[in-house]
């Protein structure tokens, strides 16, 4: 059975985001291992891509020894957008058989494919600019303050009110008059 709404996030992809539901956050049970390796088997375009990102992502927290083949699948999903832009760059997007008639290149479906696929996946690592723009890293030049993890960050303060300038007077621009 399907269930409704967005998939549940880790607890280290909610703590990163600051809990905007501000939902409690139950620890894992079992906490899985860090260090996920790369595998040997990926394209050699693939492994650039986990060496560029896995360090922060370990960092971070989120990449995790149960979490190699997803992250794996990311990574070839580059490593094939990649080949497929660098392809249609070559031959163009739009091919044209015999008769005139004229077809998309398999490369352009292919690139198509691979952004979609890189799209999902980068989500589930908290990658895409709309995660980013959601997750607050430690640290952010500040201290940590250890009352954010069960009240949530601290609110904003206003910034203080404008002074006006002198020889205004209030009650004129509310359209008031002092005559009564």
């Amino acid at each position: 059975m399907k269930r409704s709404g967005p998939p549940p996030q880790p607890p280290e992809l909610r703590l990163l985001r600051g809990n905007p539901g501000k939902r409690r956050i139950t620890p894992r049970a079992v906490e899985p291992a860090p260090g996920a390796r790369c595998p040997k088997w990926l394209d050699p375009a693939a492994k650039r891509e986990w060496r560029r990102l896995a360090p922060e992502l370990e960092r971070l927290g989120v990449l995790r020894i149960v979490d190699r083949a997803v992250f794996a699948c990311y990574c070839e999903a580059v490593a094939e957008y990649q080949w497929a832009t660098e392809e249609v760059r070559r031959g163009g997007r739009i091919g044209q058989v015999k008769n005139g008639a004229e077809y998309v290149l398999p490369a352009v479906t292919i690139a198509t494919n691979a952004a979609k696929r890189i799209r999902d996946l980068a989500g589930e690592f908290g990658m895409t600019p709309a995660a980013r723009g959601r997750v607050t890293f430690p640290g952010n030049g500040k201290e940590a303050d250890p009352d954010e993890q069960f009240f949530g960050p601290r609110p904003i303060p206003p910034p203080p009110a404008s002074r006006r300038p002198k020889g205004t007077d209030r009650t004129k621009d509310q359209g008031h008059t002092n005559e009564d």
